[in-house]
């Protein structure tokens, strides 16, 4: 009973997809002339790297429901399971509220963020994490290489 136990959990895990998740911060930076925010996606691993910045792919869409414009920045998760937003920076921002006036959003195969309202004009940091999967391989396709 154990035996078949322990080869029903190693055979799943043999099948199982695996991800591996990417970090990235949104950083804004507000400018006094005119009213906005300059942002900036910046990946872990690179300190002194900036990546893209707000007219790098950046564009603005409006949304008859909310009857506003949104702004769209590519966070460039390209064929990401999944991009969530692990929390801002600062915590207490009250004019950054997640649903209302900013959000994560997939469109084709990237995921971007988009802000309205009085968010775009904050100094506000996001760290976004993006999950991409590991190619599925099974036990038998290793044995042959």
């Amino acid at each position: 009973m154990i035996f078949l136990l322990i080869l029903s959990v190693f055979s799943s895990l043999i099948e199982a997809e695996y991800s591996h998740n990417q970090f990235r911060n949104y950083t804004c930076v507000r400018q006094q002339s005119p009213q906005t925010s300059i942002c900036r996606l910046r990946f872990d691993g690179n300190p002194d790297e900036w990546d893209a910045l707000n007219d790098n792919g950046c564009f603005t869409e409006f949304d008859p429901k909310r009857k506003e414009a949104l702004e769209f920045c590519p966070l460039q998760c390209d064929d990401a399971e999944t991009a969530y937003i692990e929390g801002k920076t600062p915590i207490n921002n009250n004019k950054c509220l997640a649903f209302f006036n900013y959000n994560i959003v997939r469109r084709r195969t990237d995921w971007f963020l988009w802000r309205a309202g009085d968010c775009l004009t904050e100094e506000i940091q996001f760290r976004i994490g993006c999950t991409f999967p590991y190619k599925r391989r099974k036990f038998d396709e290793k044995k042959q290489h």
